[in-house]
């Protein structure tokens, strides 16, 4: 308080409380909030802009996703069934890191072809990592003697935390 100014007090003998010092505060509080929330934004339009840019499939790979005489092609939410002659292995297989799902599709339906059956496991926002539990679906849903894991890129992150 400045020197010409008298202690104000309430009746019970109490200062009240700063104002002015409670609305700087509040003030101050409003603008981290508001930068906090810009950041935010911002940060999560990055997010957006990142993973929406990714690799996409050719058509030719895309013509490998419908069923042959040889490999039948299941979808669902989760991954691409390419159920072929063999019924003991199955390879289990995740894309790599902003690769559209399907661009696999042609590698995966030749190696069906040839005896094992594979499971496609697509990703959210084409990046394994988001997903790297998917395996498990594909092996408590399915028998087979043998499961393989491969993929392409983040793939070894995600077998660490499979097995």
């Amino acid at each position: 308080m400045g020197h010409n100014q008298k202690s104000q007090k309430n009746d019970f003998g109490v200062c009240p409380k700063n104002v002015n010092g409670e609305r700087q505060y509040m003030k101050h509080a409003k603008r981290i909030l508001i930068i906090v929330l810009i950041l935010f934004v911002i940060l999560f339009c990055l997010f957006g802009i990142y993973f929406s840019n990714y690799y996409h499939a050719e058509e030719e790979c895309k013509k490998y996703l419908a069923s042959t005489e040889n490999v039948r092609v299941i979808e669902n939410d989760s991954f691409y069934f390419f159920d072929g002659p063999g019924s003991t292995d199955a390879l289990i297989f995740y894309q790599g890191a902003k690769v559209e799902v399907e661009a696999y599709a042609k590698f995966l339906n030749r190696i069906s072809e040839k005896g094992v059956d594979t499971f496609l496991i697509k990703m959210p926002f084409n990046f394994a990592f988001f997903g790297a539990q998917k395996a498990d679906e594909v092996i408590n849903n399915y028998s087979y003697d043998n499961y393989y894991i491969a993929g392409h890129s983040l793939r070894r992150s995600c077998r660490h935390s499979i097995l």
